[in-house]
């Protein structure tokens, strides 16, 4: 099967709420993660910011999983930068303490 890279995604649960929504449109997929990175992200000692978990697509499916994962594919193309991030954690912190 000649597969193409549909998405990156850093969590287990994220890529197999996609090979779920894959699977129910009759779309298979699979999953490449690097060297022991499964395992310590299936333990909990991995964060975020590995090389994550690629997930493909057989080629003649590649329109149809990217339409439909197109949620997921946005929130990734619209990731927070770390100031930004940063930012809001400061302004929640600040709003927080005016509430109390």
């Amino acid at each position: 099967m000649e597969s193409k890279l549909l998405i990156t995604v850093h969590q287990a649960y994220e890529a197999e709420e996609i090979r779920e929504l894959l699977k129910n449109n009759g779309i298979p997929c699979e999953f490449r993660e690097y060297g022991a990175e499964g395992y310590l992200r299936l333990v909990g000692w991995l964060n975020p910011g590995g090389h994550g978990i690629d997930i493909l697509v057989p080629e003649k499916s590649y329109e149809q999983a990217k339409e439909i994962t197109r949620p997921f594919t946005e929130d990734y193309e619209q990731e927070i930068s770390d100031e930004e991030l940063e930012a809001m954690a400061l302004a929640a912190g600040e709003e927080e303490e005016d509430g109390v």
